[in-house]
């Protein structure tokens, strides 16, 4: 009899403390860790997010930067956080579906390590070229490309980058060859794509957003199941004739697995509020050539997260990348 007692009041004592802290979220500053340098996608993304949070919340949000270590070290990060609500990773796909493939011997499982909260956009991905190619559509490309085996080349921000992985895709579904050449990040790829250095690659349409309203790229199509806001005359890859292929990568909030569910489900919601302010979804998402995420609930996420790690994971057996 004691010792069920016992049992009751050690649980009692592991629950009151979470149930306490549930109870008065958040009372102090929130973090943000971003596993990227700033300016990019998907840290100003994260910023915004903070600062909507912050006045719905009525509490500071502070964006953390850690990049590095190809995403790894600003995800361990979050990962060793304490699970109280109060650190969160905002990153894109790589180090959750793509990292654990890529690397043989990675410290964290980001299917057990790290808890779905939001998903908060969809970044579509378009095939770009350089404009002196004298190619006007994917077919054309196809064409050229089956011609001059050798000729074409495509950049990536990396290997084992979603582009990376997309393009592979797409060359087995067009039976083309091209040689990839990695770059450490989106700038140095889309340079070089604009100056001609490399032929072609598959890169968000906000990344390239001023090169081809310049006219020195041109999108051939865009991997999504809708046309961009941005470049409404672009075909989707399904109009242009390869209904199998997809592009895109996302932009979603985690945190550390054992942050309790009370607090995933209370920030989750105070994120959709955020999500259907109509000056965050034009300004944030949809002026940025960003779609809004229809996942609404961290299970849903969850589901998302799993069925695009096991999709990922066959693109990486097919690129036959490895980083270590």
């Amino acid at each position: 009899m004691f010792g069920r007692k016992f049992k009751v009041i050690a649980l009692l004592f592991i629950f009151v403390p979470i149930f306490s802290i549930a109870q008065n979220y958040p009372s102090r500053p929130i973090k943000f860790v971003v596993p990227y340098s700033p300016g990019g996608a998907i840290d100003t993304t994260a910023r915004a997010v903070a600062q909507k949070m912050s006045s719905l919340l009525s509490q500071s949000f502070v964006v953390e930067n850690h990049p590095g270590g190809n995403t790894v070290i600003g995800t361990e990060l979050t990962i060793k956080s304490p699970p109280d609500g109060y650190t969160f990773l905002v990153t894109s796909s790589s180090p959750i579906v793509a990292n654990p493939h890529l690397y043989s011997r990675l410290t964290y499982d980001s299917l057990k390590d790290l808890a779905p909260v939001a998903l908060i956009c969809l970044l579509p991905q378009a095939f770009v070229i350089n404009k002196d190619l004298g190619i006007n559509n994917i077919k054309e490309f196809i064409a050229f490309a089956k011609a001059n085996p050798t000729k074409l080349s495509y950049g990536s921000m990396g290997s084992g980058s979603s582009g990376h992985l997309n393009t592979e895709n797409f060359k087995q579904i067009s039976d083309i060859q091209m040689t990839h050449v990695p770059y450490k990040g989106s700038t140095p790829a889309v340079t070089d794509l604009a100056g001609g250095q490399i032929s072609a690659m598959v890169v968000t349409m906000s990344a390239v957003d001023g090169f081809l309203r310049s006219g020195k790229l041109k999108a051939l199509l865009i991997g999504s199941g809708q046309r961009s806001v941005l470049f409404a005359d672009v075909p989707t890859a399904a109009e242009a004739g390869y209904p199998t292929f997809t592009a895109s990568d996302w932009i979603g909030i985690m945190a550390p697995s054992l942050t309790p569910k009370s607090i995933v489900d209370q920030f989750n919601d105070a994120f959709q509020k955020v999500a259907n302010q109509p000056d965050f979804r034009e300004e944030w998402i949809l002026k940025k050539g960003l779609e809004p995420a229809a996942t609404k609930t961290p299970q849903d996420f969850e589901k998302f997260i799993r069925a695009d790690y096991v999709q990922t994971g066959k693109l990486v057996r097919l690129t036959g990348a490895k980083l270590d």
